[in-house]
């Protein structure tokens, strides 16, 4: 089992100014926490454009197009966001990498916290980034392996958060890897949280609030995600909110599972088609 690396929660909104663009390797002042994150966010987006490594994986997992890397903003972190700063003059680098640090987008040892993975933001229904998930791919040297990184704010939002404005029904999936699984093939209601333990009170409020009537819960079929599927039904429950457990073959998730079928599209729509409705007490 792959481990995850978690920063704690922070507020972001506090008006300082911090130097960094990502506009053609040039840096200028942004205003805010919320700016500097934004303006990281697009240097990874960026970045990944240019890595083939980013790109194959994507390619691996089944879910790459101009169109998903575009729409989801999604990153690559290679390290060089460090070597940027380095460009700015001494007491503007230390301002910058103060901020990260305070983030937490750059650890204490200067590391930056999503090195080496793809990145995943996650928005809440104002378009601002709230989360962000990152799966590492480059090579791992420490013997605890992890894979999974996950950064929070204080906001409440969804991986295409934008799915719970026109759509009643939406299908959750345990992370964003899982949700792009479906959305590349025309499921464009999949949503997803970092991971399951992170849907909380907040998140099937933020639900009921936006009108949805039925949840699919398509997370996976292991033991502990199972355990979670209970766990996130009941707090749908609490909302009123119908729940229907999608229930994936040989121990599958999402995207294990399209990239094992030649028509999965098709194969999808049937797991949909004969999920059952789950009722707990």
């Amino acid at each position: 089992m792959h481990n995850s690396e978690i920063t704690p929660k922070i507020n972001i909104g506090e008006r300082i100014a911090y130097p960094l663009s990502s506009d053609d390797a040039c840096l200028s002042m942004v205003s805010s926490d919320d700016a500097m994150l934004q303006m990281s966010m697009k240097f990874y987006h960026q970045e990944l454009l240019q890595s083939v490594d980013a790109i194959e994986f994507l390619k691996n997992r089944a879910i790459y197009s101009d169109k998903v890397i575009e729409h989801f903003n999604l990153g690559f972190s290679n390290r060089k966001l460090g070597l940027e700063l380095q460009k700015l003059s001494k007491n503007d680098e230390e301002i910058s990498r103060g901020a990260l640090q305070r983030l937490g987008l750059l650890k204490s040892t200067g590391h930056e916290l999503f090195y080496g993975a793809v990145t995943f933001p996650l928005l809440n229904q104002q378009g601002h980034i709230v989360s962000c998930y990152g799966r590492r791919i480059t090579t791992e040297s420490k013997p605890r392996k992890i894979y999974h990184r996950h950064w929070y704010s204080d906001g409440i939002g969804f991986f295409n958060c934008t799915a719970l404005k026109d759509n009643e029904q939406l299908i959750y999936c345990k992370n964003p890897i899982d949700a792009l699984s479906w959305w590349v093939n025309g499921f464009t209601h999949a949503i997803s949280t970092i991971g399951s333990s992170d849907f909380n009170e907040q998140h099937a409020k933020l639900l009921k609030d936006n009108g949805i009537k039925t949840i699919y819960l398509a997370m996976g079929t292991t033991k502990n995600t199972l355990i979670e599927a209970r766990r996130i039904a009941k707090l749908l429950k609490r909302k009123r909110i119908a729940v229907m457990l999608v229930l994936y073959p040989n121990g599958f998730d999402a995207n294990s599972f399209i990239t094992q079928e030649i028509n999965p599209k098709d194969e999808l729509q049937q797991l949909l088609n004969s999920s059952h409705r789950y009722m707990v007490n």
